[in-house]
């Protein structure tokens, strides 16, 4: 598993033609290397585990005043990927007690 995370936000332009960003949200990008894309249960944990560390990263380390999301990309040997977009803000009530394959389910029917 590797992930990456961005800062998400809006180029202020001033009349002076001079910019400023504002973030407005930390967005993650977890790339999840798997055997079989058809794993339900192991792509559901994966997710369980990746959100349990970004739910422990303190927000004053995270740009943005709002939640963001994390995308999932779960790659197996073929061309094929599977991408999942989980709301940050989201996820707890969406995830309350699931795991694995239930999990999974749930997040993707939340899309």
């Amino acid at each position: 598993m590797s992930g990456s995370a961005y800062a998400y936000g809006e180029d202020c332009v001033a009349a002076d033609g001079s910019r400023t960003f504002s973030p407005m949200e930390t967005d993650f990008q977890i790339r999840v290397q798997v055997d079989d894309l058809a794993d339900k249960e192991g792509l559901g944990n994966a997710i369980g585990e990746a959100m349990a560390v970004v739910a422990k990263l303190p927000s004053s380390q995270l740009e943005g005043p709002q939640p963001g999301r994390a995308e999932f990309e779960f790659v197996a040997a073929g061309p094929d990927t599977i991408r999942l977009n989980v709301e940050i803000s989201s996820y707890d009530s969406i995830s309350a007690g699931l795991q694995g394959a239930r999990l999974f389910d749930a997040l993707q029917s939340a899309q």
